[in-house]
């Protein structure tokens, strides 16, 4: 009796274990719905990438049933290649061949993603997205900038409250085909060349990299061909620009992510306010 009333234990113990090792399992192979974009390598409109364009999903695709295709202005295809990278599961991807690659004389181009997931239900249907995009892989030239309206040559010095402004212009390029993505974003770049903090009155010396700073201001307005600019330096930091020696310089970059050269650098030196 005893032995039996162990076996009889040991049969549910074991039937237990087998029950929630199965539900444990459910979960990983849920059927889900139609996967969402969740972004994409053409957010602006245009691309400065050649030979791919992208999209993210919120679900794992499943390379075999997805696919993408391009067509050019002419509505010709495009050759290449659907793919879903390694370590990126949730990215489908077209990829040109080498007679294929993107170009501004062949703008705009239509990409069309139908993508499914991972165990999606056979009911619900692929999601479709369709993308259209120019090509500009022209950078825009470096901003013509000074220091305030009245900037002395060999630069201002400033004490605390004392106004010090970005005045200038920054174009974008428009390419032989007529294209241009137009102004994004200001990128302000701060250098201290000084290793010494005591050298204060130094104009010269190498920039140090760990001083190194980037702020970026949006354009606003949407991207336009050119704009005027008037950035306030004071106001990008919480309490003004810190006390030193500082080389600014500034760079733009288009819809496209095409980076222009950074301007010739202004100087300004920093006074501490006497207490």
């Amino acid at each position: 009796m005893t032995r039996h009333a162990v076996r009889r234990g040991s049969k549910l113990l074991v039937a237990a274990t087998m029950a929630a090792a199965a539900a444990s399992i459910v979960p990983a192979h849920a059927i889900i719905g139609t996967p969402v974009m969740n972004g994409n390598s053409v957010p602006n409109g245009f691309t400065k990438t050649a030979a791919v364009v992208a999209a993210s999903y919120d679900s794992k695709i499943d390379p075999l049933l997805s696919t993408v295709t391009v067509t050019d202005v002419n509505g010709d295809p495009v050759p290449g290649s659907t793919i879903v990278a390694l370590g990126a599961e949730k990215t489908l991807v077209f990829r040109t061949t080498e007679a294929g690659l993107f170009n501004e004389d062949l703008s705009p181009y239509t990409a069309t993603f139908t993508a499914r997931a991972f165990n999606q239900a056979l009911a619900t249907p692929s999601s479709s997205d369709v993308l259209t995009f120019d090509v500009d892989f022209v950078t825009p030239f470096p901003p013509d900038v000074h220091l305030n309206e009245e900037a002395p040559l060999v630069g201002p010095t400033i004490s605390t409250g004392d106004d010090l402004v970005i005045n200038g212009d920054a174009a974008d390029i428009v390419s032989d085909a007529g294209i241009v993505s137009g102004l994004a974003k200001v990128d302000v770049h701060f250098y201290n060349p000084l290793a010494n903090p005591q050298q204060l009155t130094q104009a010269g010396g190498p920039e140090v990299g760990s001083m190194h700073r980037t702020i970026t201001v949006d354009c606003t307005g949407g991207c336009p061909t050119s704009q005027d600019l008037a950035i306030d330096v004071n106001a990008l930091f919480s309490d003004g620009l810190p006390v030193g020696y500082w080389n600014i310089k500034v760079s733009v970059t288009d819809a496209a992510g095409n980076q222009s050269a950074q301007s010739a650098p202004m100087a300004v030196l920093k006074l501490a306010t006497p207490a």
